[in-house]
């Protein structure tokens, strides 16, 4: 089969349009693919894998003491299919010793098992949470984090700096949370969370004769988040077709007025008044007026993601019409996109379809199967923008999943056939691990190749 790209458009002429068409609606009745399906597990396995870590000191009148919170995706973890279904096992092992190492105060241990569809395609989003919470005293600690892959033997061992503040000389911001509507607190968050809008609280404890100035700021991250060029895309390194042209920088959108707090336990709340979808950034910064020049006593961000009403579905014609981008002529997409009365709008997308289908029944699969994978693609890649956009969510949309993934820390590669040597039917995908945002928000951008001209 050949699909012809141009740097605008994904499929061209009206009768290769056509053949994909069929393509997707061959589809459309089985989810089943032959051959073996590795699933989730690399080809290739790895001796280690990478898991996201937080340690935050916490201060309520039921604990004083350190939270340590551990999330891997479950594109790290190795599956074996077993009865029908996927199957894994975890093992966690989490130790708080002293700073030096000198000496172990506590250490907590646990086993997580996991069940999934034999077909389901592994998520950045579906992650594994353990959370202990170790009681301490004022000082600075050392936390080991051990986790063991049952499956392939890959371990993986990270350690974090903890420093537990001095109720009398140290200020900390503790019970950071969204307003109650999202019933999850922002102190556990390293990974996107997506909300309309939110207000921010939080209690701050700390020397009644010391005090502070609190600076709370929300910050827009930007990015490219355009929708994603052809498999053989070479364009200019502002586009999305490399990972250093992912261009991601934070900028400003609005700095609350600085506020100074005296007292050992004061609550504080504002309201963001977030007007667009996008990724953004809370950052709270308390200085410790006492000391003239001094760091930040305290110095917090947190990611959230804030998307549309709907999202991931697609239901109204402007979010049913953007994914069109990958198989409408530039014109056409153009005129569905610009559509100025609602009327015009169901119109020409109705046309876009009905040319190339006299079959209502043919018709309806295809579109259901390929707005479902517009909608499985958000739930599954949604980053920095929406996951259809995303390099990831365009090779699946177009294709389907693949017939097995070959995975490492970096890198990843969609297979869509047994043959050796077919580099155009193989798909490998890069993460930016050099960004510094949470695991969940770092770019994965596609290898693109001039062999994908003849796919």
């Amino acid at each position: 089969m050949h699909i012809g790209f141009t740097p605008s458009v994904y499929l061209h002429g009206n009768q290769i349009l056509w053949v994909c068409l069929l393509m997707l609606v061959g589809c459309a009745g089985s989810s089943e693919l032959s051959g073996p399906y590795d699933g989730i597990s690399s080809a290739r396995e790895r001796d280690k894998f990478s898991f996201d870590a937080r340690v935050s000191p916490i201060i309520n009148s039921e604990i004083r003491g350190l939270v340590v919170d551990v999330a891997i995706s479950e594109t790290s973890i190795t599956f074996e299919e077993r009865n029908d279904s996927l199957h894994a096992h975890l093992e966690w092992l989490i130790r708080l010793y002293s700073a030096d190492k000198s000496r172990l105060f506590d250490e907590r241990s646990a086993r997580t098992s996991f069940v999934r569809p034999v077909r389901a395609l592994p998520s950045l989003f579906n992650l594994s949470r353990h959370q202990v919470v170790f009681a301490a005293r004022a000082g600075k600690y050392l936390v080991e984090i051990q986790l063991e892959d049952r499956l392939s033997g890959k371990t993986s061992t990270r350690t974090l700096i903890a420093q537990f503040p001095a109720q009398n000389t140290a200020l900390t911001v503790s019970e950071l949370s969204l307003d109650s509507e999202t019933n999850t607190p922002l102190l556990d968050i390293h990974v996107p969370f997506r909300a309309e809008s939110t207000s921010v609280s939080f209690t701050m404890a700390g020397n009644v004769s010391r005090p502070v100035r609190t600076t709370i700021g929300l910050l827009k991250i930007q990015a490219d988040t355009v929708a994603a060029r052809p498999p053989y895309w070479r364009g200019p390194p502002s586009t999305a077709a490399t990972v250093t042209g992912r261009r991601i920088v934070v900028d400003t959108v609005s700095v609350i007025s600085e506020v100074v707090l005296r007292g050992t336990a004061e609550i504080v709340s504002t309201m963001f008044k977030i007007v667009e979808p996008g990724a953004y950034q809370f950052v709270l910064s308390v200085d410790n007026l006492a000391v003239e020049g001094g760091p930040p006593a305290v110095n917090v961000d947190r990611y959230l993601v804030v998307r549309r009403a709907r999202y991931p579905g697609v239901t109204t014609y402007t979010e049913l019409s953007a994914p069109l981008f990958y198989l409408a002529e530039p014109e056409e997409w153009e005129a569905i996109k610009v559509g100025v009365e609602p009327g015009q709008m169901v119109n020409d997308f109705d046309s876009f379809w009905g040319r190339f289908m006299t079959d209502e029944r043919r018709a309806k699969q295809t579109l259901r199967l390929y707005f479902s994978r517009v909608e499985e693609a958000n739930v599954r890649f949604g980053g920095l923008s929406e996951g259809w956009r995303s390099d990831l969510g365009m090779v699946y949309i177009i294709l389907g999943e693949p017939l097995f993934i070959d995975r490492s820390r970096e890198r990843e590669t969609w297979f869509y056939s047994f043959e050796d040597g077919r580099a155009d039917q193989s798909f490998t995908f890069v993460t930016n691990l050099r960004s510094d945002f949470p695991a969940l928000l770092k770019p994965v951008v596609l290898e693109r190749s001039s062999d994908y001209e003849n796919f």
